[in-house]
């Protein structure tokens, strides 16, 4: 089993559901919520920081490697809404997600299933962005907006030079805005999953095909080609890697 240092939405001490149209600001005191006019509307403090988190809850996993990257302008994923599982009490995600060199700054456009911080669908899987800035951050997050399985899903990250936007496609109601945030450095394909007392799952009660990323687009700020960079199995249950190239690559997760 081969784990790294990673942020986690999951455990984030404190949660904001932010407006459609918003933007959280990262500032040297913390985090501001910015309306579309430009006006600050609340502000957030760390709060103490913790011990290091190996996040062993990434249970399957694929970085591009090595890490960390050059600075990355844009990441787009595209995988399939599976079956329903059969335990209400598990939360399980899938996401493409990317972080900075520290694993503190993290982007997710996630699909979800059962118990999380800001909320869930119950029966049902929902797609919904998320953000979470260094030890002690909020966990920021977008709408939440059932999806039915089978549904193909288009989970997208883009820099325009100054802020971030992430959402999934044709719903734009998962669309999140960051800017001031440290360079993101660390791409991913992943699933994550907890138990009601937030352990590991030994079994995640999920039927048909294991849920396979395919990555459309990756490109980085320089413009540079990302020769010598692969897609690599992590995690408790490592993922079959069918294509290892960076900007094309095809990752299937597996439940155990």
């Amino acid at each position: 089993m081969s784990i790294r240092v990673r942020t986690s939405f999951y455990k984030a001490e404190q949660h904001y559901k932010v407006p459609r149209g918003h933007l959280i600001r990262r500032t040297s005191s913390g985090w501001d919520v910015i309306d579309p006019t430009g006006t600050p509307i609340q502000h957030f403090t760390a709060k103490p920081p913790r011990p290091a988190d190996t996040n062993p809850n990434w249970v399957s996993y694929s970085d591009l490697s090595p890490t960390p990257l050059p600075p990355i302008a844009k990441f787009v994923s595209i995988w399939k809404v599976p079956p329903l599982p059969t335990d209400n009490t598990l939360s399980i995600y899938f996401f493409n997600g990317l972080e900075d060199v520290n694993a503190q700054n993290i982007f997710q456009p996630v699909l979800q299933w059962g118990p999380t911080i800001h909320g869930s669908i119950p029966g049902t899987w929902s797609v919904t962005s998320w953000y979470t800035g260094a030890t002690g951050s909020p966990g920021f997050s977008s709408e939440i907006i059932p999806v039915a399985p089978g549904t193909q899903l288009t989970g997208v990250m883009e820099f325009d030079g100054k802020k971030w936007t992430c959402y999934f496609e044709g719903y734009p109601g998962t669309t999140l805005f960051a800017d001031t945030i440290p360079d993101m450095q660390v791409a991913a394909l992943a699933l994550e999953s907890y138990t009601s007392t937030a352990g590991v799952p030994s079994n995640l009660t999920l039927s048909g095909p294991p849920v396979s990323f395919q990555v459309t687009a990756l490109a980085i700020v320089s413009g540079d080609a990302l020769a010598g960079y692969q897609w690599a199995p992590y995690g408790q249950w490592p993922p079959s890697v069918q294509n290892s190239a960076a900007q094309s690559g095809q990752v299937t997760t597996s439940y155990s």
